[in-house]
């Protein structure tokens, strides 16, 4: 509380004359960012109005940059990220690596991801829904929790999920797609236990915002949320990103709310567990965010828990049946994700246990099984391909090398139908080509 909302910027050459350079109102205390336009000066002045609470100023630390630097919409994430407490924005802003896994169907054109904190990519190239819980007068993340693990359901199934241990709670949140080719939606569960002696309450936040799971020297970073929109659709309250349905909860929300980055994005209500008045907002620049909230009051060893459709594709078909079906004869979300759960573990042990092992290590063999989940999720219908993001292609090379560990477990009609494909570019001549793009025309590039 010792900070000022309020201060002015001056610049001076002798210290006699001073000139106004820039402002910052509503401070927040965290952080504020002041931009100027370039200019010259030996001395600066910062000039404060009254503090919060009357309190004496404290300043913890002053960064200037250069004007040669590039102030990019992620250049100001970057910056927000320096300066808030860790876990509040995505960790490769604070330049660390982030692992996730894929989340889809075999051959689908596209999937989602999840990573190892439990925050969620729609698909390529998307906005991401980041999950923190706002209780006793704190928010908490991730990085809040003692013990942070990450599972498959039976160990090597593409089900994956995110566990956070904090001190009085505990989180979950699982991910599953379901769904015909080109008509699929990912499901994700968030389900907050009491794992005290006594009555918790607070919020589940589930904040948007246009930054992908992969950091940009993986070719992801930004992606722009230039219009965001909450509205009550017919299938449930949903938050509209560009225009496209992408966030449907299935449960009840309790608020909405969304902002434009400025010295910070929503987090900068969610941390006084608040959110902004705004169901509705459009920016140019890209840098919309919102957040979800949802309330929970839960005695020792109470649950609550809540499930977001994402539709992949234009069609909300996995919606509808949903609407017409599930819901009239299953009694709340937490079962129907239950079913869902059920019905794809069926499907994938189908796909992938064609074949036995026989070998002491069971770790060994769930990761070997694992692998043929992925590859079959990286596949776009018969194109195999090494990933869902930038190896989005097929490669003779690698295509073969993934053949004979698909052909070892059983999966000769996938290579078969790959092969096929492939056999079909190759020229007159019998040239092969090395790469092919995954709508299957010559890829001109090295790769």
């Amino acid at each position: 509380n010792h900070y000022s909302t309020d201060f002015i910027l001056s610049i001076s050459v002798d210290g006699n004359r001073w000139d106004k350079v820039g402002e910052v109102k509503e401070g927040t205390g965290t952080f504020d960012l002041l931009l100027c336009a370039k200019t010259m000066a030996t001395l600066l002045r910062l000039d404060f109005a009254s503090s919060v609470n009357n309190l004496p100023i404290q300043i913890r630390e002053i960064t200037l940059r250069g004007p040669d630097e590039t102030l990019s919409p992620l250049t100001l994430y970057q910056i927000a990220a320096e300066k808030s407490k860790p876990g509040l924005y995505p960790d490769y802003l604070r330049k660390r690596q982030v692992y996730w896994t894929l989340v889809g169907l075999p051959g689908d054109r596209k999937e989602s991801l999840l990573d190892e904190y439990g925050n969620v990519e729609p698909m390529a190239s998307s906005s991401s829904i980041m999950p923190s819980i706002f209780t006793e007068g704190k928010l908490l993340t991730a990085f809040d929790a003692f013990k942070l693990t990450q599972a498959m359901v039976g160990e090597y199934l593409p089900l994956p999920s995110v566990i956070w241990e904090l001190s009085n709670l505990k989180l979950i949140v699982e991910a599953v797609s379901r769904g015909s080719y080109g008509r699929s939606a990912t499901f994700v569960r968030y389900t907050i236990t009491n794992t005290s002696r006594e009555t918790h309450r607070g919020k589940l936040f589930l904040a948007i915002r246009p930054l992908q799971i992969n950091p940009p020297w993986q070719y992801g970073g930004l992606s722009p949320i230039r219009t965001i929109e909450f509205y009550n659709a017919p299938e449930g309250p949903t938050v509209k990103v560009n225009g496209k349905d992408l966030y449907v909860s299935l449960d009840s929300v309790d608020d909405f709310g969304a902002r434009a980055f400025e010295n910070g994005d929503i987090a900068r209500e969610l941390l006084f567990g608040e959110l902004p008045r705004a169901q509705v907002l459009n920016d140019s620049s890209g840098r919309l965010s919102g957040a979800l909230a949802y309330h929970f009051h839960l005695e020792p060893g109470q649950s609550k828990s809540i499930v977001i459709a994402i539709p992949l594709f234009d069609v909300k078909d996995e919606l509808q049946l949903f609407i017409n079906r599930d819901r009239k004869r299953i009694p709340n979300t937490n079962s129907f994700y239950d079913q869902i759960l059920k019905e794809m573990r069926s499907f994938w042990q189908e796909q992938i246990n064609k074949v036995v092992f026989s070998v002491p290590d069971t770790n060994v063999v769930n990761t070997f099984m694992a692998q043929i989940g992925y590859i079959l999720i990286n596949q776009d219908s018969v194109s195999i391909q090494p990933g869902s993001r930038n190896y989005k292609r097929s490669w003779m090379r690698d295509g073969s090398l993934t053949s004979a560990a698909l052909l070892r477990v059983g999966r000769s009609d996938v290579v078969r139908q790959f092969l096929e494909w492939y056999a079909e570019r190759v020229t007159p001549e019998g040239l092969v080509p090395p790469v092919l793009n995954n709508d299957g025309t010559v890829n001109l590039g090295f790769g």
